[in-house]
């Protein structure tokens, strides 16, 4: 039989890292589907917020990713209307799957194409947070007038949403009305399995990490100026590409004036491969997000037993329940400081049982999703 072709639009994919989530997101997705699925992957052929290419890559044609997956690496000079066109044309896909809400090349010519019945394919359009409240805050007025277009031309008609949670389900339909939606979990590593990596527990000391983006919208802010007001030793390492120069000034700016009993370290980007890694040498991984569609960097510290102290502002919940962390309200600074100085005082018999139900609730959640069988419907 026939495999039904699939096509991945999505500005960054791998060997990307400073776009995030959504690389993560689209290339666990391709992965998991190459051998039910004919895959192909178009794309540009540099990260996010840079122009440096690729090392290693072939620019401005098809190569291969991943065994089976197809891929097109597209540079600057070569995204265009007419090219974008030629691929959807060259390809025929039976499903077009886009990963932005805001994308010229990336989800509005794909949409105008399907509009204009240039192709006849399904269109499957996942929103990756992007319409999230604490997304549309930055430049609400430019979103607002392209959502209330796309609306009113029905762009939107006979097009499938994805909706990564509950919570993302609302935001489209409040944004955009009533569509087409398709509650689909986000999907993480399948590759892998969480296992609970031991370390070092003492009490009185506690080694901490931070991994996202450093932006507005991972407030990490909030989180210095939390630990401006912890009286004992602490240890924090963040690791992310910084995408808000101002606001990683201020961020600067509050560690210089950070107690002397705290430790501040940047550490960059690190590639994906070595992320979980990087966690696993910590006690706690802190993120204290406006908002995430997925999480996938809370994923990966469950993943390897480490407990995650993050706001509610994401779709893992109940954590305290399951023993793997906590999910705060970022009006409650009080409850993020008493839960920090609680894992400090862990001796390490209580801290392996956090540990262990971090692991636990990675497993549960890899185990209660059929993830091959939700993206086979999803696409069908």
């Amino acid at each position: 039989m026939e495999k039904r072709k699939l096509l991945i639009f999505a500005d960054w994919f791998e060997p990307g890292i400073k776009g995030g989530g959504i690389i993560r997101s689209c290339a666990n997705v391709a992965q998991l589907l190459q051998e039910d699925f004919e895959v192909y992957v178009f794309t540009r052929n540099t990260d996010c917020n840079t122009n440096k290419v690729y090392a290693d890559i072939k620019s401005d044609c098809w190569t291969i990713f991943d065994k089976k997956i197809h891929i097109y690496y597209c540079s600057k000079r070569n995204l265009t209307f007419f090219t974008v066109k030629k691929i959807l044309l060259q390809i025929q896909p039976d499903t077009t799957y886009l990963n932005s809400m805001f994308s010229y090349y990336f989800t509005f010519l794909p949409l105008f194409f399907k509009k204009t019945k240039t192709i006849d394919s399904k269109i499957v359009l996942a929103p990756r947070g992007m319409l999230h409240k604490s997304a549309l805050q930055y430049k609400y007025l430019k979103k607002r007038n392209y959502l209330s277009f796309l609306n009113t031309m029905n762009f939107f008609k006979n097009i499938t949403f994805q909706a990564t949670s509950e919570a993302e389900y609302d935001f489209i339909e409040k944004e955009l009305g009533k569509q087409n939606i398709q509650k689909v979990p986000d999907l993480p590593s399948v590759k892998e399995k969480a296992i609970q990596i031991p370390i070092k527990k003492q009490r009185g000391i506690l080694k901490c990490i931070f991994v996202s983006r450093i932006s507005p919208e991972k407030n990490l802010i909030f989180l210095l100026e939390l630990l401006a007001k912890v009286k004992f030793e602490l240890k924090l390492d963040i690791v992310g590409s910084i995408d808000d120069l101002k606001y990683w000034k201020t961020c600067q700016e509050l560690i210089q004036k950070l107690p002397q009993c705290i430790e501040v370290s940047y550490l960059g980007e690190v590639p994906y491969s070595e992320v979980k890694t990087l966690i696993s040498q910590h006690h706690l991984f802190i993120l204290t997000t406006l908002g995430e569609n997925f999480g996938h960097t809370i994923y990966e510290a469950l993943s390897v037993g480490r407990p995650v102290l993050i706001s509610d502002q994401t779709p893992w919940q109940q954590l305290e329940l399951q023993h793997a962390g906590w999910d705060l309200p970022l009006n409650n600074k009080k409850k993020f400081l008493e839960k920090i100085e609680d894992v400090k005082r862990m001796t390490q018999q209580e801290y392996n049982e956090w540990s262990k139900g971090a692991s636990t609730t990675a497993k549960s959640f890899l185990e209660s999703a059929n993830f091959s069988g939700q993206y086979h419907a999803l696409f069908k």
